[in-house]
């Protein structure tokens, strides 16, 4: 038997082949397949490609999938890419959100959190196997803790620089730089036209510019920070308080973890109470783990 493990995001996919014993046998990444800012046709494409591409000669009736998608958790998304998969004669096949993938990674079955900072962010407090949300609503609702709230906190810093009266900013310098525009103001279309995944592109500038000293870099990670925080606490309190908790950080903006680690636990209430790791192995291996998990769990409820 083969586990195929998908991990979609709002900026990536992963396809990863394992054997039995869960040894990498096929690696391949695509394009965003979040429905949510891709859209159906795409995501489905996408899978398509990948399973495609994944899984080459191999008969699929050998193989278990399981897809954590983002934007998957909602049922009526999760129906429609469960559907496709039912359609491609797999001997097993599950979907979800892509959280799962990082639960399953980092936390496995046991109580804690998880929290994916990347494109997006969200967290998830784990207990007794059931999970529950705390934001992750997207990026017209979620307050912070994103590459596109870094982003866009960073642009509007930039903008606002620009006013008569306005603070100065590192930033503004690096953002002209980078959008070989005479203004931040001239490039207002270009940041509309290039949506989510273009204004989350400018995260980095923040680090940059906080690592200058830049007044306005600090404050803007220390607000995002902070947005994480009060998601975090909320779910240690959904936990009953148990201490320590085991917490989980995912996600792209876990690549400057030397300078958010340190900003988010100034934030948090009680900072002994938490039992922090930055995932390292990538969340499509918790994907694989669920194929197989759910593969079994198939069999011995068909016995």
């Amino acid at each position: 038997m083969y586990y195929l493990g998908i991990d979609g995001g709002g900026t990536k996919t992963a396809f990863l082949l394992a054997d039995e014993q869960q040894n990498g046998i096929t690696h391949v990444t695509l394009g965003a397949s979040n429905p949510v800012d891709v859209g159906f046709d795409t995501t489905l494409a996408i899978l398509k490609e990948g399973i495609d591409k994944t899984l080459d000669d191999i008969p699929r009736e050998q193989v278990s999938v399981f897809a954590g998608i983002a934007g998957c958790m909602t049922d009526e998304n999760r129906s429609r890419v469960q559907a496709f998969l039912d359609e491609q004669g797999f001997a097993c096949a599950a979907c979800g959100g892509d959280v799962q993938n990082v639960v399953a990674a980092g936390l496995g079955s046991s109580d804690g959190i998880c929290t994916i900072m990347g494109t997006g962010s969200v967290t998830f407090a784990q207990r007794d196997g059931g999970l529950t949300r705390l934001g992750g609503y997207g990026y017209l609702f979620d307050k912070g803790g994103s590459g596109y709230a870094l982003g866009r906190d960073a642009i509007r810093a930039c903008l606002a620089a620009e006013q008569e009266g306005g603070e100065p900013t590192l930033m503004r310098e690096k953002l002209l730089e980078r959008l070989q525009t005479p203004t931040v103001l001239a490039a207002l279309g270009e940041f509309y036209q290039g949506g989510k995944a273009f204004i989350a592109s400018f995260a980095p500038l923040v680090f940059v510019a906080y690592e200058q000293g830049d007044a306005i870099a600090s404050r803007i990670l220390q607000d995002n920070m902070a947005c994480v925080a009060d998601e975090v606490q909320k779910a240690r309190r959904m936990l009953n308080d148990r201490t320590p908790v085991r917490f989980v950080l995912s996600g792209g903006l876990t690549a400057r973890a030397d300078v958010l680690l340190p900003l988010l636990r100034q934030q948090l209430d009680e900072q002994s109470a938490y039992d922090i790791t930055i995932l390292t192995s990538p969340p499509v291996m918790g994907a694989v783990t669920l194929a197989k998990e759910n593969y079994h769990d198939q069999n011995r409820n068909e016995k």
